[in-house]
């Protein structure tokens, strides 16, 4: 595909992710893939292609930050797009491929606008025999976490992911874990490399080592009590939560664990305090309703069930995530000069989140994906 040079959104209802109030009957031109003009009153442009827009929410493309990519299925990937994610980031690839392999698939990705962009880690930096997938890489050193962390910059990994995980089935008890100062080496030298660290967590205990060894973010929300005053750490160090609510009601409705509401609790102080946080799903295969590929409703449903606002959970799956990833200047907000990744979706969308759901006009870098009347 093109990019299509002249495009003009015509008449929409504007949700620029940015956290403001929506804007009626505002138009968008578009052109060399980025957005031109936000046009609120006056002459409209000459443009090769105008959409019209009455009736219908333009918002940023949404970002789904916790996926795991199955590379070797690579049309999943287009039907992320398809449905309205213009951007995901792979948290660790859990398959056997090589490291370099996953870097090579990923070029091809980025190399054709039928796919959303791709935010790519690697693979899980855990102990020798630790928890991570089928291989993850394994250190077990200070000289040895440098090299291996040098080699996945080299490789143009976008963030570093590890992990402090006690286990949680037989198949992850009593895995080997890192130690506080291995963490610690990982997170300076990803620091140095500018690149964040995020971890997996699952635990209260294992979060407050992780914070205190230097990551930029906790991959998962944990399911016992976090005190007040390892929030107020959190939110002072910067640190950004993607709290997979959908994770947490599965174990919930499917295996009977205590703790969801406990992480209602814990979110809600998190963000109380001022914390930040995005949208990830933790999707590895679709298994409704908790699981599903494409724009993540469930996850949004449960924050909104939580108590955030319509515009909270669309910021955290635009504006906070594209800045979480180090792509804010790029895309994740509607300003001129950013890239063209928007959505369009039928109904009001501050008054009803079910609209996210009813997308008809799906861009990504300016390329027109998918246009429905």
């Amino acid at each position: 595909m093109m990019k299509q040079s002249g495009v003009l959104l015509k008449n929409a209802t504007l949700i620029d992710g940015t956290g403001k109030k929506p804007q009626e009957n505002v138009s968008l031109y578009l052109e060399d893939g980025i957005i031109k003009e936000i046009i609120s009153l006056g002459d409209m442009p000459p443009c090769q292609t105008v959409i019209e827009m009455k009736e219908r929410t333009i918002l940023p493309g949404i970002i789904n930050t916790h996926i795991h990519i199955d590379f070797q299925h690579m049309e999943k990937l287009k039907k992320w797009l398809y449905a309205g994610v213009t951007t995901i980031r792979d948290m660790g690839d859990l398959s056997e491929l090589p490291v370099e392999e996953l870097f090579s698939l990923r070029k091809s990705v980025l190399a054709n606008s039928e796919y959303p962009r791709v935010i790519l880690c690697g693979k899980f930096i855990t102990a020798p025999g630790g928890y991570g997938g089928q291989n993850p890489i394994q250190v077990s050193g200070e000289v040895e976490i440098k090299e291996q962390i040098n080699e996945l910059n080299n490789m143009g990994c976008d963030f570093i992911k590890t992990v402090l995980e006690d286990g949680f089935d037989p198949s992850t008890y009593g895995l080997p874990k890192l130690t506080k100062d291995q963490l610690e080496t990982i997170c300076i030298k990803a620091h140095r490399l500018n690149k964040k660290v995020a971890a997996h967590v699952s635990q209260t205990h294992n979060l407050k080592v992780l914070v205190e060894a230097g990551i930029d973010e906790a991959a998962h929300n944990v399911y016992d009590s976090i005190p007040d005053e390892l929030i107020e750490r959190m939110v002072l160090n910067n640190i950004v939560m993607t709290p997979t609510m959908n994770l947490y009601k599965f174990f919930s409705d499917k295996y009977g664990a205590p703790f969801y509401p406990i992480c209602v609790d814990n979110l809600l102080r998190f963000i109380k305090a001022g914390g930040k946080i995005t949208i990830g799903t933790d999707f590895i295969e679709e298994e409704h309703p908790w699981f599903e590929l494409g724009i993540p409703y469930y996850e949004m449903k449960l924050l909104k069930e939580a108590g955030l606002t319509n515009l909270e959970i669309i910021s955290a799956a635009t504006k906070n995530a594209a800045e979480l990833l180090g792509i804010g200047h790029i895309t994740g907000t509607i300003e001129v000069g950013k890239a063209a990744d928007l959505i369009a979706v039928e109904g009001n969308l501050t008054s009803d989140l079910e609209c996210i759901q009813n997308v008809k006009l799906v861009i990504k870098d300016g390329v027109i994906i998918r246009n429905e009347r």
